[in-house]
C-alpha cells in the first residue's frame, strides 16, 4: 500500500554505507509505503555512499529523488532545502544511521488522519544492539501537546528521526534555520510558540543501531565542544527573543548544559543514557 508521504533523508560524508543501506531497507519495508523519498546530499560524499544512493535510484526510480549541495552546509540548511523539495504535505524525517520500525508510517498516518489538528507527530526512540537484537535505552517523550510544550521550555520534546510533520505548517512557521546543530529544537520552539499542535505516539517508532562502525561519527562526539556550546547559546537566545523562553529559562538551559558539552565523549554518552533515557528491553 502506497500513500502520499515524503521521506526526507539527509546524507553527508560522515555517514556509513552499511547503516545507510539498513535505513533504506527500513523505509522500503514499511507496511504503508511512501510514494517519495527525498535524499539531501550535503556536499561531497565518498564513492561508496554515492553508489548506494544510485542503487536506490535505479531500483525505485519513480520514488527516489535527490539533490546535492555544492559544499557541506550543515544539517539545518540541508533540511531547509529538503522540505521545499518534498511534493507531499506529510513529511517523515529519518537519519542515515537510524531505522524505522515497519509500522511507523502507518501508525503516524493513521494518527494524523484521526487528529487533523496536529502539525507534528513523533514517538519514542530506542537503541538496538546487534548482540541482543532487542530494544534498549528507550528515550520516552511526552504524548500530549501541553506536556510537550512544558518540556520544550527546558529540552527537546521530540525525537527528530521519528517525526512526521506537515510541510505547510513547517513552511508557514519559517522552515528549518541554517543552524548546523540543534536546528530541530529551534524549529519546534518557534512552532510551539506560534500555536502549532504537537503530539508523540507512546511507542518506539525508530531506533539507532549501536555498533563500532569506523566510518560513522559518534553522536556523543558531535554533541560536545565549544562550537556546540555556542549553538546552545544562539538557539536559546533566539527562542528568548521570540518569546518562547523567559530570560531565566534560556540562561538555565545554557548553564545546565555547558558541563555536559565539555566532558569527554564517553562520559557524555553515559550521561545521555543514564539521565535522558529509560532502560528497558
Amino acid at each position: 500500500m502506497m500513500r502520499d508521504i515524503s521521506v526526507l533523508l539527509p546524507v553527508y560524508h560522515g555517514d556509513d554505507k552499511i547503516k545507510l543501506r539498513k535505513t533504506a531497507q527500513s523505509i522500503f519495508n514499511q507496511t504503508v509505503q511512501p510514494n517519495e523519498v527525498i535524499i539531501g546530499i550535503d556536499g561531497d560524499i565518498p564513492n561508496q555512499l554515492a553508489e548506494e544512493i544510485q542503487d536506490w535510484k535505479s531500483k525505485y526510480e519513480d520514488r527516489v529523488n535527490y539533490f546535492q549541495n555544492d559544499q557541506n552546509m550543515g544539517l539545518g540548511a540541508t533540511l531547509r532545502k529538503g522540505v521545499k523539495e518534498c511534493s507531499n504535505d506529510l513529511i517523515a524525517r529519518i537519519d542515515a544511521d537510524d531505522q524505522s520500525v515497519p509500522s511507523r508510517l502507518e501508525r503516524q498516518l493513521s494518527y494524523m488522519h484521526s487528529n487533523p489538528e496536529l502539525d507534528v507527530v513523533g514517538g519514542y526512540m530506542a537503541d538496538k544492539r546487534h548482540t541482543q537484537g532487542e530494544f534498549s535505552e528507550i528515550r520516552k517523550v511526552p504524548s500530549s501537546h501541553q506536556d510537550i510544550l512544558r518540556m520544550g521550555k527546558y529540552r527537546n520534546p521530540l525525537n527528530h528521526p521519528t517525526v512526521m510533520m506537515r510541510k505547510s505548517a513547517v513552511l508557514s512557521a519559517g522552515n528549518y534555520s541554517d543552524l548546523r546543530y540543534i536546528q530541530d529544537y529551534e524549529l519546534w520552539g518557534r512552532m510551539l510558540n506560534e500555536g502549532y499542535r504537537f503530539a508523540n505516539i507512546p511507542v518506539v517508532l525508530s531506533f539507532a543501531t549501536s555498533d563500532n562502525t569506523e566510518n560513522s561519527d559518534s553522536l556523543s562526539q558531535r554533541r560536545g565542544g565549544m562550537e556546540y556550546i555556542q549553538y546552545e547559546i544562539t538557539v536559546n537566545r533566539k527562542l528568548h527573543s521570540e518569546g518562547f523562553l523567559t530570560k531565566y529559562q534560556a540562561l538555565r538551559n545554557v548553564l545546565s548544559r555547558i558541563p555536559v558539552r565539555l566532558i569527554p565523549s564517553g562520559m557524555r554518552e553515559r550521561v545521555y543514557k543514564t539521565l535522558l533515557r529509560d532502560n528497558s528491553s
